[in-house]
């Protein structure tokens, strides 16, 4: 399955696995097979496991979110440079 990428993402210096969805934006981060990040959400610097969503308004930084997680809209999950938050979420 390939990517979808949405008109307004904004993708830079990122690896996107197969049947991922990304409508939002993402920055310097690794995103598994079958992720979806929302419009308005945003990844910086983080490792998204496989068949996790960062909902809208999310911001996800510096931090490694676990499989199957969901980062609800609006949440914050941001850790700082050399020491990297992880965050498991699954409802």
């Amino acid at each position: 399955t390939p990517q979808f990428i949405g008109k307004n993402a904004k993708i830079t210096d990122s690896l996107i696995n197969q049947g991922s969805a990304i409508l939002g934006n993402v920055n310097h981060s690794v995103l598994s097979t079958g992720v979806y990040i929302a419009e308005g959400a945003t990844v910086n610097s983080a490792v998204i496991m496989t068949n996790a969503k960062v909902m809208k308004g999310a911001v996800v930084e510096n931090a490694v979110i676990a499989p199957d997680t969901i980062v609800k809209e609006g949440q914050k999950v941001i850790g700082k440079p050399g020491d990297i938050k992880l965050f498991a979420d699954k409802e």
